[in-house]
């Protein structure tokens, strides 16, 4: 039996990532994606983003994107922190930015930047699992303490204003979690 770690879709089908390879599913048949011979190891995730480029996370902190034509660009662990040693996901909020959830912080692609925003910015906790923007475009934060909801404008003051500490708020036991 294989484990399947992370499904994602795209307009023909799907994206699975097993932490031995990459499949895609046309429908049909599922096909193994022909990663780099310098891959840096196992594939935990997988996300599509609405521009069709594939961003495969791996463990061991690094990132590959994949474009349609088949090119991919590369992402060391320094992208997203110091310690950073493990890419838990890649999502997509309505915006069009893409999230990489690290376990020393939340790493955003959005406009030809990367910014990482880690507990130093004021994040309850480094571990982020996965992010979601719900349909106020409110930006949520699965973590190990719970999970923050914070405003989009939030991102956007931190970026801009190392000292700022993003403003949230915070779900855990307390409220039926």
């Amino acid at each position: 039996v294989t484990a399947v770690n992370c499904i994602a879709s795209d307009s023909g089908g799907l994206w699975l990532a097993t932490g031995r390879q990459i499949l895609r599913w046309d429908r049909l048949q599922f096909t193994p994606v022909t990663l780099p011979a310098d891959a840096p190891g196992r594939p935990i995730c997988v996300h599509v983003e609405a521009r069709g480029r594939a961003w495969i996370g791996f463990a061991e902190a690094k990132l590959l994107v994949r474009s349609p034509d088949g090119t991919f660009s590369r992402f060391g662990a320094e992208t997203f922190g110091t310690d950073a040693n493990t890419i838990y996901n890649v999502s997509e909020t309505s915006d069009g930015a893409v999230w990489v959830s690290t376990n020393v912080g939340v790493t955003t692609f959005t406009a030809g930047r990367t910014i990482t925003f880690t507990r130093a910015n004021g994040l309850p906790s480094d571990r982020v699992w996965t992010v979601f923007d719900d349909d106020e475009k409110n930006v949520w934060l699965s973590l190990d303490v719970g999970v923050a909801r914070l405003h989009p404008d939030e991102f956007a003051k931190a970026a801009s204003d190392p000292a700022y500490r993003l403003r949230f708020e915070s779900f855990d036991s307390a409220d039926g979690l």
